[in-house]
């Protein structure tokens, strides 16, 4: 693996390292790095790790941010690794990962320094995550099953609004299974124990490993109420949607493969054919009125690639 590092400054004594992975995402994340340079007085340092990006995004980073450390893979070596890679260079007591597609609200970093001080046992914790127009988002979740993701595929968790608005408005920690990698907060110990991400993960699941691997070394996971991060809705995935899609669901087979679930996989085959198909029918119906062709016709694909896989046990690529 190709590794060039760009210019750097780092603080002596750091709080918490933020890392953000790239990938073909140069105008969001200089929006991002704004949003960070406001995010409060913490001694911060910013790592990003960019995947083989083609759109000049670390040259914008290095050149605009030249206090932000950069370091560049040639070419995509999915989310975990270049998480991992990151972490290794970090020099913070908390490592902070963030999508390149978010802004960070001022108080973020109070929140969660706060939270870890007066939680020893939290290895992973969570800040409300919203959505451009301050919605909240499902930002939490429980470990997967067969259940809950074929309920998820058929697009029947939209039915019911997360727990997260509700949380927050109370102001009190939740423990929960797992939180999003979009902004995720992980203490070093919890780090050196468990070994960071599984880079077996090319892209999703790989937060919810983590945290059932915290979980089963002893570590809690937390959602913690405050200032929210803005998040707009997976940037990268959206240019890549068929590949995104099929790599998320041979993720999930990995998931429950790695972790003695295979039990879970005739199930989850046998509810993905009709979830497929509802899926595939309102892309169609998309498609059909003219709503981002390109988009809908990339979805179709990875549905009928997901559907062969579940008929067929054709492989996921």
């Amino acid at each position: 693996m190709g590794i060039r590092r760009g210019r750097m400054t780092l603080p002596h004594s750091v709080d918490v390292s933020v890392i953000v992975v790239t990938w073909n995402t140069r105008d969001l994340v200089l929006k991002c790095l704004t949003s960070l340079s406001r995010a409060g007085p913490q001694a911060v340092e910013i790592i990003v790790v960019d995947n083989g990006s083609s759109d000049g995004t670390a040259d914008a980073v290095e050149r605009m941010f030249p206090q932000v450390r950069t370091l560049r893979n040639m070419s995509n070596q999915g989310f975990a690794a270049a998480v991992n890679l990151g972490i290794a260079q970090a020099r913070g007591r908390i490592f902070f990962l963030l999508n390149p597609d978010t802004e960070v609200e001022n108080g973020v970093f109070d929140a969660l320094l706060a939270f870890f001080d007066d939680h020893p046992k939290a290895g992973i914790a969570g800040p409300p995550v919203i959505g451009p127009g301050g919605e909240f988002e499902r930002s939490t979740r429980r470990f997967p099953s067969a259940i809950s993701e074929i309920t998820r595929m058929a697009m029947l968790h939209r039915l019911l609004p997360g727990p997260e608005r509700r949380w927050n408005a109370c102001g009190i920690p939740v423990r929960v299974d797992a939180v999003t990698g979009a902004a995720m907060a992980v203490r070093r110990q919890c780090v050196a124990q468990t070994g960071g991400m599984d880079p077996g993960f090319f892209l999703y699941y790989e937060d919810t490993d983590w945290c059932f691997r915290a979980a089963k070394a002893g570590w809690e996971t937390w959602f913690v109420p405050g200032p929210p991060v803005r998040h707009i809705k997976s940037a990268a995935a959206a240019q890549a949607r068929e590949m995104t899609l099929v790599a998320s669901h041979a993720s999930l087979v990995y998931y429950f493969t790695k972790h003695g679930m295979k039990g879970h996989l005739p199930f989850l085959r046998l509810g993905m054919l009709p979830a497929c198909a509802m899926r595939s029918i309102a892309a169609a119906a998309a498609w059909t009125l003219g709503i981002k062709r390109p988009d809908q016709a990339s979805r179709l694909r990875a549905y009928g690639k997901i559907a062969a896989w579940a008929a067929f046990g054709r492989a996921l690529k």
